[in-house]
């Protein structure tokens, strides 16, 4: 049986522009794109996956797309089951 605990996390911070330029929203607030946050999850059997979270707009606080809380859960998850079962 292989070993599916998770081995190691890595967190991207991406900055996504908005393929029709500016969003232009309520309020006089405008953005020209997003940050995003891209998640790596690699286990010790060697399967990665990936996931990603991001925000509409540049209206969160920068440290929501700089996936703060995740480097935050990370080492709570390091040894955990990656298959989900």
């Amino acid at each position: 049986m292989s070993d599916a605990s998770i081995s190691s996390i890595r967190i991207f911070r991406q900055w996504q522009p908005f393929r029709g330029g500016t969003c232009r929203c309520s309020g006089g607030r405008s953005a020209e794109g997003f940050d995003s946050t891209i998640v790596e999850i690699s286990s010790r059997d060697d399967a990665t996956g990936y996931g990603e979270m991001a925000p509409p707009g540049s209206f969160h606080d920068p440290a929501f797309a700089a996936g703060e809380a995740m480097k935050e859960l990370a080492p709570q998850f390091m040894g955990s089951e990656a298959s989900g079962t």
